[in-house]
């Protein structure tokens, strides 16, 4: 179901900006990047030190040693301030900056700041977060469901996550907002 979505997306998000995904191209004046479409005309300047698509909408982009992301339609979604970005779903990318991660949405709405080892997304609704060899859970508004304590997090149904501490196991069920174990 997922996949059908992205796809229909795709397919409109391309019509929608009118253009041809093979009549796009990568060009490069002094020494810079930008993309052009097929009768030239400039969609992202040449202002870029490296410029790649990492999907059919956004451009990763390197300007000054730091990343970004680009659209199709040549704004800025998320400005190059960051050592690492990549897409971690189709709704986010996680950012990484002095090592830690961090997650924007689609949008460019900085959802998590970059304090976290990494994060995961899990389910359509949350991301694991790691913290020195810790665990813990957030959801898409990057609230803290689960601190970072347990050795292991799993999705095992709709809004349950089965956690591990010192070797023993309990369960979140947060469409009753309920834990039990960890005794």
């Amino acid at each position: 179901m997922r996949t059908i979505m992205f796809f229909l997306f795709f397919s409109i998000s391309a019509g929608m900006y009118g253009q041809d995904q093979d009549s796009i191209t990568v060009t490069r004046k002094d020494g810079k990047y930008g993309v052009n479409n097929a009768e030239g005309v400039i969609i992202i300047p040449c202002n870029y030190d490296d410029i790649k698509q990492i999907s059919p909408d956004f451009y990763r982009t390197v300007k000054d040693n730091k990343v970004g992301i680009i659209d199709m339609k040549g704004n800025v979604v998320v400005p190059n301030l960051y050592d690492e970005i990549k897409q971690i779903s189709p709704d986010y990318f996680q950012t990484i900056k002095d090592n830690k991660a961090g997650l924007v949405d689609m949008r460019g709405k900085v959802v998590v700041l970059n304090k976290f080892d990494s994060i995961k997304q899990i389910g359509l609704d949350f991301f694991t977060t790691t913290n020195n060899n810790k665990t813990g859970l957030i959801d898409i508004s990057g609230k803290i469901l689960i601190p970072n304590e347990f050795e292991e997090i799993k999705m095992i149904g709709p809004n349950r996550f089965k956690t591990m501490k010192n070797g023993k196991y309990g369960i979140y069920d947060f469409s009753n907002v309920a834990e039990t174990g960890h005794q």
